[in-house]
């Protein structure tokens, strides 16, 4: 079966459908929306995802924590997007790397504490949080 791809651009009017509005769906929809509004393009972005975010407790949250890196917030921050305090669920100081004759514990030098883990939808089953 032979399949033939246009060569597809986004133009004025293009439609985009992303499956999945998870942290990956999120960020290309992102950034493919401000890729258009710096082109000049009128676009529209549909996210279809089985959960529903905004609900409270595991029908809303996939019951983890997702992380982000500092890297991944400072660029974040340059588009104006920040990571309100009451999503964060901790900041990570470094790793403990253990092995055989021991272990030791890596931290950034500055001793700030660099990675942020954040709660995935509305929190999980006992979250106290009724905001998304």
């Amino acid at each position: 079966m032979k399949t033939h791809v246009q060569n597809l651009k986004l133009r004025n009017g293009s439609r985009i459908a992303v499956i999945g509005a998870g942290p990956a769906g999120t960020f290309f929809s992102y950034f493919v929306s401000d890729l258009a509004r710096k082109k000049g393009l009128d676009i529209s972005i549909t996210l279809f995802d089985a959960k529903n975010f905004t609900r409270h407790g595991p029908r809303g949250c996939n019951l983890c924590a997702g992380v982000i890196s500092e890297t991944m917030v400072q660029q974040l921050n340059t588009y104006g997007l920040s990571l309100p305090e009451k999503i964060v669920q901790r900041k990570i100081e470094g790793y403990f790397l253990q092995v055989k004759a021991g272990g030791f514990l890596l931290k950034h030098p500055s001793g700030e504490k660099r990675i942020t883990t954040v709660y995935r939808g509305n929190g999980p089953r006992f979250s106290k949080e009724i905001d998304n």
